[in-house]
């Protein structure tokens, strides 16, 4: 991956379920499980206590993420999770590996369209079309279709290259809750798989949503 320092990257902008602790309970995991220098950076405009880029948009919610694809933000490898991601286990080969675009899929397996819940790419590489050409007008058509969902839709639309599966390079080491943990059913106390390193949220419960004493909350809160 050459000699740039890796960037960790998330995204918050308040709302949604969500508090600046999450983003400090995430750079605390990479902290503790990925074992290589690294910078972790938070596109937001909270004045917290990490490294911090402005957000220059008002896009809402999940759409506030296409900020990662501004020209210029970042010169090296970037390894990006949504907030409510619990990192389990050692994440150093996955977040150090080459990558010139990679991300989720569908969940249940490797399909055709992308999850943008965890990415990697490379930040020489020009991705800016994904967030130059989107407006708002958007929005209502892109959060009304299955088939093209969200801000990953949007991404998918705009990536202009193919997009690599980071669940089949690393098979059973990026999970979801629902289909990977709970399989389908209400949350439960089920720990992560054995060889989960990464355990991806989607919608409720969020993490610290979670009833006390349940695996997942204990390791997002890092206890052992």
């Amino acid at each position: 991956m050459g000699a740039e320092t890796l960037t960790v990257a998330c995204v918050y902008r308040p709302g949604g379920g969500f508090d600046d602790s999450y983003v400090y309970k995430l750079r605390d995991a990479f902290g503790r499980h990925l074992h290589v220098p690294h910078r972790f950076v938070c596109l937001t405009n909270r004045p917290l206590t990490v490294d911090r880029i402005p957000l220059e948009r008002r896009w809402p919610g999940w759409w506030s993420k296409l900020e990662l694809f501004r020209a210029g933000l970042f010169s090296g490898p970037v390894f990006y999770t949504d907030l409510d991601t619990v990192i389990v286990s050692d994440v150093t080969d996955i977040a150090t590996a080459a990558y010139d675009f990679a991300c989720g899929t569908n969940w249940k397996g490797c399909g055709t369209h992308i999850s943008s819940a965890v990415m990697a790419w490379d930040g020489r590489t020009d991705l800016s079309n994904i967030y130059q050409s989107f407006d708002l007008a958007a929005v209502e058509r892109y959060e009304q279709s299955w088939e093209r969902w969200g801000d990953q839709g949007w991404i998918q639309d705009h990536l202009n290259r193919p997009f690599k599966c980071l669940l089949k390079r690393w098979p059973n080491r990026i999970v979801h809750t629902k289909t990977h943990v709970w399989k389908g059913r209400h949350a439960t106390n089920a720990p992560a798989p054995k060889d989960a390193s990464i355990v991806c949220f989607s919608g409720r419960p969020r993490p610290h949503e979670l009833p006390p004493g349940n695996p997942l909350l204990r390791a997002w809160n890092g206890e052992h």
